[in-house]
């Protein structure tokens, strides 16, 4: 299971991305709901998590 998410570069819209926010601890529980407009890389965070999972580099290298 994917726990953390400390940092995330150049794919799809996160070119460099760090969680800074101190009112969230960066860590997944086992039913999580994320949220944001439109193109904001939802779909984009979707494909990373599906390539951590089947350790499948190929879905993120199409992004």
């Amino acid at each position: 299971m994917i726990k953390k998410i400390i940092e995330l570069k150049n794919i799809g819209v996160f070119r460099n991305l760090r969680f800074d926010d101190s009112r969230w601890n960066k860590e997944f529980k086992k039913v999580n709901l994320i949220f944001s407009r439109n193109g904001q890389g939802k779909t984009t965070l979707t494909e990373i998590m599906n390539s951590l999972k089947n350790s499948d580099t190929d879905l993120i290298k199409a992004i």
